[in-house]
């Protein structure tokens, strides 16, 4: 064993929640390491590009007074902004995802005390050699990482499968490996698991859609809600491109898509049976659980400055692109619209909540802390804080062996991180009630000042 292969943290995926922990870490002082089977796209956004909004505004703005690296993010690669939900705390944001990903791969790859490792990581082991090191974590080359702490931010990639149409791929997005061993080696060590499923939407060609026939949302300009102190950011350029458009939204009437639907699977009932399961309520394809009012609505965001796509986000189908692109066309302004990537579902391996403590440790293993959608399906912002909370955790019982817990009523975090441990293991999600009922009496003023008591025992620990 050499000094290039020990760390105080070793964080194990490289999704926003893992980047958030890695440079949280770092700007705490201590030799980081963070793997990913892709080094060449960190923190790349899966779902659409767009981060705020209601409810999730809010966590954006705690994020910021917790020291979390996301609001930097967005502000540098924004492409359109919208005060939709009209708070005067964050608003909404879409950003080019893929500027959004090199930016977090640059900052990583030049940032002190963190290093960026490319592999599949298959085995983590206790080896307790002293007190700095206690676990080895090894590749599939057979490298050998030693460290103290261990974040693991799989996402969802653990024995990951896609799924539309007849296709059934091993993958925990598309284009991308799963990741099976280190799925069988955590079972080994212990820990339960439950397969769930999530959705990505098709993305659309913009330049084959109507755009006269859609409802649009124009980009407003809210100014800079986040960083005071961009110094350490100059070097970054602006996206200076800008959306003249935030979002666009359609319709389709629910009795046309039962035709459309009714006429794809007129001699393939089993085929239909085959493709809805058990979170089917969420699948444009099952009419049986659309609502009353006889139309549904999909929302179309841009994916980036230097691209025409649009991610069709409420689109969600495990059918084949063919019937896919069938349905889509049943929406009003996307009649001859093309798709250019279609939709599909993710079912991989989420972790029983109840094998971690609300700091996100393990129960089973000290030091080791799992985020993310790891722990089930959630918001980006969601998975950020996870990511963020993670890290802090790591950091200071490395240095002071306590914990950063934040009581459920002080701060929409601290009640997010409280619900993920009392929600039941079937439950994917919080409840959006749940949510609505914290946020009546918010006060972000309020709010922070707890936060930042709260920080007074981390923020010694920052360089």
């Amino acid at each position: 064993m050499n000094n290039y292969n020990k760390y105080k943290v070793i964080v194990i995926g490289a999704g926003i929640a893992g980047c958030e922990a890695a440079i949280l870490c770092a700007k705490m002082g201590l030799k980081t390491l963070i793997i990913n089977i892709s080094m060449d796209n960190p923190a790349m956004l899966k779902y659409s590009s767009k981060l705020g909004g209601a409810y999730n505004d809010i966590l954006l703005k705690e994020i910021e007074i917790l020291n979390g690296f996301i609001p930097k993010a967005i502000l540098i690669n924004k492409i359109a902004e919208s005060n939709e939900n009209n708070r005067n705390i964050a608003g909404s944001y879409i950003v080019d995802k893929r500027n959004f990903s090199l930016f977090y791969k640059y900052y990583m790859e030049t940032l002190d005390n963190l290093e960026t490792r490319q592999g599949l990581v298959v085995n983590i082991e206790k080896c307790n050699l002293n007190e700095d090191i206690r676990y080895k974590v090894i590749l599939n080359d057979n490298s050998m990482f030693f460290t103290k702490s261990i974040i693991i931010t799989t996402g969802t990639f653990l024995d990951a499968n896609i799924i539309w149409g007849k296709n059934k791929i091993n993958a925990g997005r598309h284009g991308e490996i799963n990741s099976i061993s280190f799925d069988k080696n955590l079972k080994n060590i212990g820990y339960e698991f439950k397969k769930i499923k999530t959705y990505i939407s098709p993305g659309i060609d913009k330049k084959t859609i109507d755009l006269k026939k859609l409802r649009k949302i124009k980009s407003t300009e809210q100014g800079d809600l986040y960083i005071d102190n961009l110094e350490q950011f100059k070097s970054f350029k602006k996206i200076n491109t800008k959306e003249k458009y935030f979002a666009f939204k359609t319709k389709a009437s629910i009795d046309n898509l039962k035709k459309a639907i009714s006429n794809i699977y007129k001699n393939s009932f089993n085929e239909r049976k085959n493709n809805l399961n058990d979170d089917n309520d969420k699948l444009i394809e099952n009419t049986d659980t659309y609502n009353k009012n006889n139309e549904i609505e999909i929302t179309l965001y841009p994916e980036g400055a230097n691209t025409i796509v649009l991610y069709a986000d409420g689109f969600n189908s495990v059918l084949s692109e063919d019937k896919q692109q069938i349905l889509l066309n049943q929406f009003l302004g996307l009649e001859d619209s093309s798709i250019t990537k279609p939709g599909y579902c993710i079912e991989y391996d989420s972790l029983n909540p109840s094998q971690i403590k609300n700091n996100l440790e393990s129960k089973i293993h000290e030091n080791i802390f799992f985020a993310g959608e790891i722990n089930g399906i959630f918001s980006y912002e969601e998975i950020i804080s996870q990511g963020l909370i993670a890290g802090i955790n790591a950091s200071l019982k490395i240095y002071e062996n306590k914990e950063f817990i934040i009581n459920k009523e002080d701060s929409l975090i601290g009640f997010f991180i409280h619900s993920l441990f009392n929600k039941k293991l079937n439950d994917s999600k919080i409840s959006y009630s749940d949510k609505e009922n914290f946020i009546k009496t918010y006060d972000i003023n309020n709010v922070k000042n707890k936060l930042l008591n709260y920080l007074k025992i981390v923020n010694k620990y920052f360089i």
